[in-house]
């Protein structure tokens, strides 16, 4: 073989192992991607499960001071994100209470999200029992509780990361959903921009839960360059928005009298 032929043949070689390097690159990259995906996918199903199955639970408190079902946005704790356009996208972190009963056991179920000052933060869950055979308790105890976990977040339980939008609305029978300026039924509803409360016998008939992931890659990325520089993770977090997952379910309140 000549010197030209070899160099042909080395030549060809070279083509061949760079076009399979490049094609098991993009196969690995695509199956990167697809885990990741499946991952935040996964994650976003079984939280937005526990909160249906949970919420749909909601019962009355029939006491006046009793909170049935509450949610509330924190200060701070609204997001407008920029998309393309000059549209934005307006990510809420929102505060759930809620209470539930079996027989003479109530319940009282939280969650709510710690580091909110960025725009994304953990999911946490909080639960306390309460047995009511004593009639003088009062169900307000349990919200009350609620209140001082939302600051100690070691005392309940992480249920998922990542968390970028987390938002609760209530409907009535008709389908129509409770805004701010209603006039309250028997003073037992309160609807503010941002959130609302219902007490004594008052329940809404149906909620919608948004909930609202970012992708586990980025959001490791943004844990990275957050620790360094806190406004710069802000930054990267608002250029992100093409990497958020949202999910939408609609809960029927099976207690509901309205």
């Amino acid at each position: 073989m000549s010197l030209i032929e070899i160099m042909v043949a080395v030549l060809l070689l070279t083509v061949i192992m760079l076009g399979l390097f490049s094609a098991f690159y993009h196969t690995q990259r695509a199956f990167r991607l697809s885990a990741s995906q499946t991952d935040v996918l996964e994650a976003g199903r079984s939280t937005v499960a526990l909160l249906s199955r949970e919420l749909q639970e909601v019962a009355a408190s029939h006491q006046a001071d009793g909170v049935n079902l509450l949610a509330n946005t924190p200060a701070g704790a609204i997001n407008n994100l920029p998309l393309l356009g000059g549209e934005f996208q307006t990510n809420r972190l929102e505060d759930l209470f809620f209470l539930t009963h079996d027989n003479d056991i109530w319940t009282g179920v939280g969650y709510f999200i710690v580091e909110k000052g960025q725009g994304v933060g953990s999911l946490y869950r909080f639960t306390l029992t309460n047995d009511l055979s004593n009639r003088r308790f009062r169900l307000s105890s349990l919200f009350s509780t609620y209140g001082t976990a939302t600051y100690e977040s070691n005392t309940v339980g992480r249920v998922a990361e990542g968390i970028v939008h987390l938002s609760l609305r209530a409907f009535n029978a008709d389908g129509l959903e409770y805004v701010p300026g209603d006039a309250p039924v028997f003073n037992n509803m309160a609807v503010w921009d941002g959130g609302f409360a219902f007490t004594n016998q008052m329940l809404p008939a149906f909620l919608e839960l948004e909930l609202g992931l970012v992708d586990p890659q980025v959001y490791r990325q943004y844990k990275l360059i957050n620790d360094a520089n806190p406004a710069a993770g802000a930054n990267f977090l608002r250029d992100q928005a093409g990497k958020v997952y949202l999910f939408r379910q609609r809960i029927p309140i099976r207690n509901s009298q309205s």
